[in-house]
């Protein structure tokens, strides 16, 4: 008898055992559950508006952040190594269990374990965060944990916005829908400070505010609702009620939710006179309102949990399953469907191993169910209308106050097939985001909860899922945070482990050459892309993860799309053209993000696996700069007052060193390269828009766009009066003044002109006549203002339009090569001035301006660090610049370097701490990770 007879025989039969299929459980996942069920607040992964990720250690003891930015050798995004966040006190007894960022993404509040909460605010550089000063005494109590916390809203920021509805097409172009709206919510009074509110287990409301110096001060309340001490709120949560007031919703241990509405009264100091001092705000008092109870908070369907089911609350069969979330959704600005603020509740359910595998008990999976209640308000007279028939009734009941009431209107029910382990609401919370167990990520409309599926329509586009963006199952993960425009997700597992994921484009490459109805779908992703750009610049949050969706895989004419979208979008107008245009010209200069954001976008497209940078992406890194320089120079001559009486004062003049020198020497590089396009293009038979806009694409110049575009020609038109100060300021002192020290201080602005082949009056004589020129074209060509408005655009994406050939030929055939006006004429018998000398010019080094293409140029670059914001070499041939070590930031987009500037360096860098907080480029700062 062989094995297999013997053993059937032996248990009597010989029928296979069917045991139930499992999916493989992650570890840690009943420690989440439990975490989830006990209290409301307990994020471990949090993802800023700003492009920085936070996590809480798996021991609870401390907090990490890492920066997400571009890795400069293959232009792939990256998120960097761990960094500990320093001056984190320490309690044993209390583990730290809640993280949350502010809604600018700069500040970050870390929750303990006992309600005691810690704020920190950014320091310049992603991941580096300083305590903030704290006039509050917190307690050691486990009852006072938090459960719910809410960041009220930030003035101006977010008071009015620019909501990007859809993108349409009409013909070969897309019209964007944007509106502006007002939100109503609670903020805090003063413009960009910040407040938050929470409420602890123990039913005690707390409001911390910020002074007007930073620090942070509480106000507090005790909300009544507990019949006793064993009733104590497990979650609760903030919505705003689009009248200044907050609405609250709190579950009990026993089921129940609280519904309250509260009211901040806050008492404002008098407005300052000049040269006062803001006074400290009188801590506000806390109006709270009890509005209803609500005993059945559970969820109600069928016993059939198979599927993705919406039921309604006529099947009223409870499941064993615990609540893991609540939120409180406010209203929308949603045109086409009215809503309401709505309770949404997940309710989880995860059977333990033992009950899975036993026969005797029918099979479990692990699921959620989605519970959501609306609320309602009516406004009810206490009085009968027949009071009205009494004659010596004076008003009527109509003209009586009504009594305002709520009520909860149930909605059906949603079943999950999995578990929900994160949610959150995106998109003004119209959009509801959903993480699961099992790996997806959902994304469903608020209003039908239906999931946003790919429809690939070719001419409107709404969102990045209809598009056909999604996330692909992700390693299941106990922890997940979406991006600021969530096409990104960061989830960390129990060890503290972390895993980036992208949403991919599911209708194949962007950058391979498809069918003409292919096209028309890419398209529509294009202008999809563009869409939540342009909603990330009107809400100030970073757009780096929509880059690292598109950037590898996009063509170079749906690139040119992109941007050309924006422009549209953001209604830039880059006409400086006319004389009354010159009002346009300064808005671009001092009050216009968008261009920057714009800009920025184009330059990294132009390069986009981190190389050298194509033609568009020069121009746009250019013009970032040339605006950059030419603000810091407009307001050093505000900060002076009349400059004409006014010289530079020393402790400023060594700071700007470095940026005189770059305006002088892109003037140089500028004139030496129209002269190289002027040379090249003198064998040519016709000189054309084709052949002068292939010469340029082959050179990747953009020194002759540079002049013919309108705004970067008047921001150079506007350097002749501070170099003329400047120039004048150093001639005086370095002559006339009688203090060795004084004339060291200025003698290196002195030289940096004497050293300039190109005068900066030759340049400015060039400038106005290429002003002249344009003009003249233009007219000549007949362009309406439409086209010329259009035409300015593409300048600036590197396109020369054919009404202003004549204005370039003119540029680099005989503007140049005037002898004339390379000669400054002084009276006899002095002789006459050279103001720019050719043969200095070819061999004048301006490589450190990073714009030479050339293996020289590239060499040079790799040995030497440049200084982005205050122009100047750090490191020369591996020698540091003094005898300390140089700590370097680096842009998380463009790459680029600064010098870490601290308060540490002086007064005189103090306007650079201003203007620094962003690269020029507008991205933020990452502490490089080799300062040698």
């Amino acid at each position: 008898m062989d094995d297999d007879t013997y053993m059937e025989d032996l248990f009597g039969d010989s029928e296979p055992v069917h045991l139930p299929t499992m999916a493989v459980p992650i570890k840690g996942l009943a420690q989440r559950l439990d975490e989830l069920q006990e209290s409301g607040c307990c994020q471990k992964i949090a993802w800023s508006k700003s492009g920085c990720v936070a996590s809480i250690t798996p021991d609870g003891r401390g907090v990490n952040f890492r920066a997400f930015f571009r890795n400069a050798s293959d232009g792939k995004w990256v998120l960097g190594n761990e960094m500990p966040l320093k001056n984190l006190p320490a309690h044993d007894e209390f583990p730290y269990v809640h993280i949350s960022w502010a809604h600018i993404g700069t500040d970050l509040a870390v929750l303990d374990s006992a309600g005691r909460i810690y704020i920190f605010t950014n320091a310049f550089v992603l991941g580096r965060m300083n305590l903030t000063k704290t006039h509050v005494v917190d307690q050691e109590d486990e009852m006072a944990a938090v459960v719910g916390m809410h960041w009220l809203s930030i003035i101006p920021h977010q008071q009015k916005n620019h909501i990007v509805w859809s993108a349409s097409r009409g013909g070969d172009d897309w019209s964007f829908e944007i509106t502006s709206h007002t939100f109503n919510d609670a903020h805090h009074p003063m413009e960009s400070k910040l407040a938050l509110i929470c409420v602890g287990k123990n039913g005690l409301l707390r409001l911390r505010f910020q002074q007007p110096d930073n620090s942070w001060q509480e106000a507090m309340t005790e909300l009544e609702h507990m019949s006793s001490a064993r009733e104590p709120f497990t979650h609760a949560a903030f919505a705003s009620n689009n009248d200044n007031s907050l609405l609250l919703v709190a579950h009990d241990v026993v089921g129940h939710l609280h519904l309250y509405r509260i009211r901040i009264h806050w008492t404002m100091p008098p407005p300052l006179k000049q040269g006062q001092q803001p006074k400290p705000i009188i801590p506000p008092s806390l109006e709270v309102i009890s509005l209803m109870v609500e005993d059945h908070c559970y969820p109600e369907s069928s016993a059939s949990i198979d599927g993705d089911l919406t039921l309604g609350p006529e099947q009223r069969i409870q499941f064993p399953a615990q609540l893991t979330h609540l939120s409180f959704l406010p209203t929308t600005p949603d045109r086409t469907t009215s809503t309401f603020p709505t309770i949404l509740a997940i309710f989880s359910h995860c059977p333990s191993l033992v009950s899975s595998l036993a026969q005797t008990q029918p099979h479990q999976n692990s699921f959620s169910i989605i519970a959501r209640w609306e609320l309602h308000q009516s406004h009810q007279r206490n009085l009968h209308s027949s009071i009205d028939h009494i004659s010596s009734k004076k008003k009527n009941v109509s003209s009586a106050n009504a009594r305002q009431q709520f009520r909860l209107k149930r909605q059906p029910d949603l079943i999950m097939n999995s578990l929900v382990l994160s949610f959150a609401p995106v998109w003004y919370n119209m959009i509801l985001s959903f993480c699961q167990s099992d790996g997806s990520i959902e994304f469903r409309k608020r209003t039908s909860m239906e999931v946003i599926t790919a429809d690939y329509s070719h001419d409107k586009v709404s969102s990045f899922p209809q598009a056909g963006f999604f996330f692909s199952t992700l390693e299941p993960s106990l922890h997940i945070a979406l991006s600021a425009n969530h096409c990104m997700a960061v989830a960390m597992q129990s060890d503290g482990s972390v895993k980036l994921k992208f949403m991919e484009y599911t209708h194949g490459s962007l950058n391979l050459p498809n069918s003409a109805e292919e096209d028309l779908k890419h398209g529509a992703a294009i202008a999809a892309l563009a869409l939540q750009h342009t909603s990330a610049c009107n809400q100030y949050f970073t757009s780096d993860d929509i880059f690292a969706v598109m950037t590898q895989e996009v063509s170079e004419n749906l690139k040119r799309a992109f941007i050309s979208h924006n422009f549209r979008a953001l209604n830039l107008d880059l006409d400086c053209v006319p004389e009354e245009a010159n009002g346009n010209a300064l808005i671009l200069l001092q009050r216009s993000p968008p261009l920057v954001k714009v800009l920025s976008a184009q330059n990294l497209l132009g390069s986009p696996k981190g190389t050298k940078r194509d033609l568009s992406g020069k121009m746009a890194w250019v013009v970032l700069n040339i605006r950059y320089v030419t603000q810091i120079m407009s307001n050093m001559m505000r900060m002076h007052g009349q400059i004409d009486k006014t010289p530079l004062r020393p402790e400023i003049a060594p700071s700007i060193v470095g940026l005189c020198r770059w305006m002088l020497h892109l003037m140089v590089w500028i004139i030496d390269e129209l002269m190289t396009l002027g040379r090249s293009l003198r064998t040519v038979s016709s000189f054309d828009r084709t052949t002068l806009q292939a010469k340029l694409n082959e050179t990747s110049s953009p020194a002759l766009l540079v002049l013919l575009s309108s705004f970067p020609r008047i921001m150079l038109k506007i350097w002749q009066q501070p170099l003329a100060w400047i120039q004048q300021t150093a001639m005086r002192f370095t002559s006339n003044s009688p203090s060795p020290e004084i004339r060291r201080t200025y003698l290196p602005l002195q030289s940096l002109f004497e050293e300039s082949p190109v005068h900066w009056r030759f340049f400015e004589a060039l400038v106005s006549d290429t002003n002249s020129q344009v003009k003249l074209g233009y007219t000549t060509a007949g362009v309406s203002d439409q086209e010329r408005a259009k035409a300015e655009r593409e300048l600036m994406m590197g396109i020369v339009p054919e009404a202003l050939v004549s204005a370039a030929w003119r540029l680099v055939r005989l503007s140049l090569f005037d002898e004339a006006k390379m000669w400054e004429k002084i009276d006899p018998p002095n002789p006459p001035k050279v103001l720019v000398d050719p043969t200095k010019i070819m061999f004048f080094d301006t490589r450190w301006l990073g714009l030479d293409d050339s293996q020289n140029s590239t060499a040079y670059l790799r040995k030497n660090v440049v200084d982005v914001c205050q122009k100047i070499i750090l490191k020369v041939e591996g020698r540091e610049k003094g005898k300390d070590r140089i700590k370097l930031r680096r842009c998380t987009r463009c790459c680029e370097f600064m010098e870490d500037i601290t308060m540490a360096n002086g007064a005189a860098h103090n306007w650079l701490l201003g203007v620094a907080k962003h690269c020029v480029c507008s991205s933020a700062w990452v502490l490089a990770e080799d300062n040698a």
